[in-house]
């Protein structure tokens, strides 16, 4: 799908992690020899990892009342509240209705969540925009990341993952420049990257079932998940390129016009070859994943915040957004930002 927002602005963006840190080095995925080879190929030197008890709405709440703050915004002119996760605190309800109560926000405000993750931030800023109603003081706000990280303790799985949620706000604002969108799906790469759950499909096999007992004596159920790698390197070094590709092409501009191209943080092969790919200059693509791991659907916003901060909060830059994987899916979102709100990391 094809589309533009118009008369949408992006009023800003905030970002929280938790305090916990793990480098690779010290995690207990395999042996020293692994590890080692695990950060060279992914460039993932250490990642944030939730407490037992923090959860993803403990970070989402975090973020987005920092950028309330930030913003001095009335909470009653907030019209809906859009949050995009793969790891909700509840299988039921929606951890939007969860943070619409802990955020006070109005019961005029509509709340629900969309289940996306590597491509779930230009998916949501479409959805929210699409939200906002052409009158002054319309406004809607977007969260979006996951607690990955803390999730399967007992999984064999690499330390790819960490745990990141971000907030961003938009409103109408007649005039603003238009925001374009290409948003895309390939289903039948969903097994791809999965993760079985009870009375699912494929049911789960007793094989892939397993509980573990952390320092604290609480007792932690999970599901080994399924990432077929080869497969995500072809789709993703493949379509990223020529999405962003071809999205510069219908804006009418060259890639030498954009200040920014903000990738989705898979991993370094991945996102390396798609800048070579694109032929961009190092210092046009942040990166985080050297810092905290892939974070899912918040790695697009977490990089905004902390790479472009600065930059954001002082001028208008071009950007290019692109976020691929899960489901396969992926979007791509051209956008001038700032000067906007953008206060500095939270951590909790």
């Amino acid at each position: 799908m094809e589309a533009t927002l118009e008369n949408v602005r992006i009023a800003g963006i905030s970002a929280a992690v938790p305090r916990g840190v793990q480098a690779i080095a010290d995690s207990s995925y395999e042996d020293p020899a692994a590890r080692q080879r695990f950060s060279t190929v992914t460039g993932i030197q250490q990642r944030r990892l939730c407490r037992h008890d923090q959860f993803f709405s403990d970070l989402a709440l975090a973020a987005a009342e920092r950028l309330l703050e930030d913003l001095r915004w009335d909470r009653s002119s907030i019209d809906a509240l859009v949050v995009v996760t793969q790891s909700g605190d509840l299988a039921y309800p929606a951890t939007a209705c969860v943070l619409q109560h802990k955020l006070g926000l109005s019961t005029a405000c509509a709340a629900f969540d969309i289940n996306l993750g590597c491509s779930g931030y230009p998916y949501a800023l479409y959805t929210a925009g699409r939200l906002l109603r052409p009158m002054d003081g319309s406004r809607v706000l977007v969260l979006v990341g996951d607690a990955a990280g803390k999730l399967n303790p007992a999984s064999p799985r690499p330390p790819l993952f960490g745990d990141a949620a971000t907030a961003t706000a938009l409103e109408w604002s007649p005039g603003a420049e238009p925001i374009a969108f290409s948003l895309h799906t390939d289903g039948s790469g969903w097994h791809c990257i999965m993760e079985r759950r009870p009375g699912g499909n494929p049911p789960v096999e007793s094989s892939r079932f397993h509980t573990v007992t952390d320092e604290n004596g609480h007792v932690h159920l999970g599901f080994h998940n399924q990432l077929l790698g080869e497969d995500v390197v072809n789709f993703s070094t493949r379509i990223a390129p020529a999405a962003v590709r071809d999205l510069i092409s219908r804006s009418g501009r060259t890639p030498d016009e954009f200040d920014f191209f903000v990738f989705h943080q898979a991993n370094r092969i991945i996102n390396e070859s798609i800048r070579r790919t694109l032929r961009l200059d190092p210092s046009k693509v942040p990166s985080t994943l050297a810092d905290f791991g892939n974070t899912s659907s918040a790695t697009i916003p977490l990089t905004l915040v902390e790479q472009c901060g600065s930059i954001l909060r002082e001028k208008p830059s071009r950007f290019v957004l692109c976020g691929f994987g899960v489901g396969l899916s992926w979007g791509t979102t051209i956008c001038q930002l700032g000067p906007i709100s953008c206060p500095p990391l939270v951590e909790i």
